[in-house]
């Protein structure tokens, strides 16, 4: 999303830190450089998720960073910093910015810690106020319910923050002029969802608002979109020169005329212990799995762990039979042409981004570092 590049052309397949420590090939790519560039100031709010060291990422102003983690080590939870807090630095900065402003107008990236687990961070208490809806791919059990309760509470802690600088930008007169896009990078923390290639994982939150560009008035959009496009999108927003080694494509005119941007979406997931990869269209799917993996049933019991059994190599889902891809028909003979299709795009574009996995299972950046201390202390 914030290069407009896949993972495997821009160099982070995983997490900057901790035991992965994958770096941007350029932190030029970034979508700070690339606003600067064209005349913005840009600033970060606390989180991100796309550099170890978030100097490297060329925005104007910091705020509120959590503390840097040693080189090997993941954040501790305790090191970040609440939504209400974050949500105070923001609407600081914004009640701040006519006062203070150079005349650009400004980008601001605004990264929250809420939802991620735990979902008590901060003292948040679950959340049955307007009750629960338990997704149909999951058991609706106790364990179900408690978990997705803690979930909603993390939810609505994260919705008051992001209302309280919405009201900031009307307060100060900037809601009118200023684009706000909300979203999540990766579907919900729950066995069967993240960290897999099913829609629950893959898909994420998308709302978008600026009045004065007419992105208003509670149309939905369903065009199939992936990360990639948002940069290529952006550009053509704000009628701004676009850099020409983008992979995306801009969805701008999906929003304003219903016109389809793509018809296919990839994604990756790459983890020592989960390596996948995945190509969907508006009807199928086919996850081709990379690693031993674990797959969880459908519906998947959060009460009964051990349920799961092996992972194919290769899922094909029709999602239109089969909404809650329990059904794996890769063998099926009645979708062998569907199925070839779907491979040859797969493969085509594992290709064309120059996929590191075609030669092997990925080992993180990790395992180089390891190798490189190792050699000088035998030489």
């Amino acid at each position: 999303m914030m290069t407009g590049q896949y993972p495997q052309r821009h160099g982070v397949l995983a997490l900057t830190h901790g035991t992965y420590l994958y770096e941007l090939r350029d932190p030029r790519q970034h979508l700070s450089h690339l606003l600067r560039e064209r005349g913005y100031a840009t600033h970060l709010f606390h989180f991100q998720h796309e550099a170890e060291n978030p100097r490297d990422l060329g925005f104007d102003g910091l705020h509120g960073l959590n503390e840097p983690a040693g080189r090997f080590e993941t954040p501790a939870f305790e090191s970040h910093r609440s939504a209400p807090l974050v949500a105070d630095d923001v609407v600081r900065f914004l009640e701040g910015f006519g006062a203070n402003s150079d005349g650009r107008p400004f980008f601001a990236q605004v990264g929250f810690f809420e939802t991620h687990e735990p979902w008590d961070f901060g003292g948040v208490e679950p959340d049955r106020e307007r009750g629960m809806w338990v997704p149909p791919w999951m058991a609706n059990t106790p364990t179900a319910q408690a978990r997705l309760a803690a979930f909603q509470g993390s939810i609505r802690t994260l919705d008051h923050a992001v209302g309280r600088i919405d009201e900031a930008l009307h307060r100060v007169g900037l809601a009118e002029d200023t684009l706000v896009v909300f979203t999540t990078d990766h579907g919900i923390s729950f066995p069967r969802a993240k960290c897999t290639m099913f829609d629950a994982g893959v898909e994420i939150a998308f709302v978008v608002r600026w009045p004065g560009g007419g992105l208003t008035g509670g149309q939905r959009c369903d065009a199939l979109t992936s990360n990639v496009d948002f940069v290529p999108t952006l550009m053509d927003w704000l009628h701004l020169d676009t850099p020409g080694d983008l992979d995306g494509v801009s969805f701008a005119s999906a929003v304003s005329d219903g016109d389809a941007a793509r018809s296919e979406v990839y994604a990756q997931f790459t983890m020592p212990e989960n390596q996948a990869r995945m190509v969907r269209t508006d009807r199928h799917k086919l996850i081709a799995t990379f690693t031993p993996n674990k797959a969880f049933g459908c519906p998947v019991d959060l009460e009964r762990p051990g349920t799961f059994h092996g992972e194919p190599p290769l899922r094909l889902i029709d999602l239109e039979a089969d909404p809650l891809e329990a059904n794996n028909l890769a063998d099926d003979p009645a979708y062998r042409d569907t199925r070839e299709r779907l491979s040859a795009s797969l493969i085509d574009w594992m290709q064309n981004v120059e996929d590191p996995i075609r030669d092997g299972a990925v080992t993180p950046p990790f395992h180089s570092i390891a190798m490189r201390d190792l050699l000088p202390s035998v030489g």
